[in-house]
C-alpha cells in the first residue's frame, strides 16, 4: 500500500469520481515524475496502479527472479499450471513482492513483451547452430537473456515430431 496525501508534491490530483461497482468515492492521481496513474481510496491508501511499461533493467531482473519462483505460471508440466486460482495467486505474489507495485495485467503485459524478445533470440541461436560451423553460433547480448534462459530453456523447446514415414528398405525385406 502507498499512502498518498493531497499536499504531496510528487502527486497531482486529477479528479474525483465514484466507483461504479461500490459507489465509493476515490481520487485519480497522476505522478509528476514517473507517469503513474493511481486510484486512491478516500483513506489515501492506493489500491491500484497502472504504469507505462518502461521498466529499468534492474526491475526487469527482479521481476524475472520472482517469475522464476512461480513455475505454475511458466511451466506447462507443473501440476498447477492449468488451475486458474493457483496461477492468479502466483501473479498476486509477484505483484506484492515486486519493489514497485504493478497490476497483474501490467505484469502479464511485461511478461508477453519479454517472452517475445526471448523467443526471437532463441530462434536466432537455433538458426546459427544449423549452419554447421561451430564458430558462428549466435550469442545474445540482451541483458535478460541469461536470466530467462536458465529456467525457460527447457520449457521453450518445441515438441519433436516423430516421422510416420517408413523406410523403403524395411518394406523390401
Amino acid at each position: 500500500m502507498v499512502d498518498i496525501s493531497d499536499n504531496d508534491p510528487k502527486w497531482t490530483l486529477s479528479g474525483r469520481t465514484k466507483s461504479m461497482e461500490t459507489g465509493i468515492g476515490f481520487h485519480q492521481i497522476v505522478s509528476q515524475s514517473v507517469e503513474i496513474i493511481a486510484t486512491v481510496g478516500m483513506d489515501n491508501k492506493c489500491f491500484f496502479l497502472s504504469k507505462n511499461m518502461e521498466w529499468s533493467n534492474d526491475l526487469i531482473l527482479e521481476f524475472l527472479e520472482l517469475y522464476e519462483q512461480e513455475p505454475c505460471i511458466w511451466n506447462p508440466k507443473h501440476p498447477q499450471y492449468k488451475i486458474r486460482n493457483t496461477v492468479y495467486d502466483s501473479w498476486e505474489n509477484i505483484s506484492k513482492n515486486l519493489s514497485v507495485p504493478y497490476s497483474i495485467s501490467d505484469l502479464r503485459k511485461k511478461k508477453y513483451s519479454l517472452m517475445a524478445t526471448f523467443r526471437k533470440l532463441v530462434n536466432k541461436v537455433k538458426a546459427s547452430k544449423k549452419t554447421g560451423s561451430g564458430l558462428d553460433i549466435y550469442k545474445p547480448d540482451w541483458f535478460a537473456y541469461e536470466a530467462m534462459a536458465k529456467f525457460l530453456h527447457s520449457v521453450n523447446q518445441p515438441n519433436t515430431i516423430k516421422s510416420s514415414r517408413v523406410s523403403v528398405s524395411r518394406l523390401n525385406k
